[in-house]
């Protein structure tokens, strides 16, 4: 049986800065979903609130990609 690691008490809560000039919208949304879940972190576990905080800088230039078949 395998152990499951479980972080105890109150994580220690972070902030990232993300600059949104010229990038695609889709690979955005996943980078500051991964900081927001704390994936980045050892101390990840799922279903457990890590506490982290993005703030997004230059929000008005990112990017729409289109695949054209």
């Amino acid at each position: 049986m395998e152990k499951t690691y479980v972080i105890k008490g109150i994580s220690e809560e972070k902030w990232w800065l993300v600059d949104a000039n010229e990038a695609s919208l889709g690979r955005l949304a996943t980078q500051i979903a991964h900081y927001l879940l704390g994936k980045n972190l050892p101390t990840y576990t799922p279903g457990v609130e890590m506490g982290n905080f993005v703030v997004v800088i230059n929000a008005e230039r990112f990017m729409f990609t289109q695949k054209t078949p």
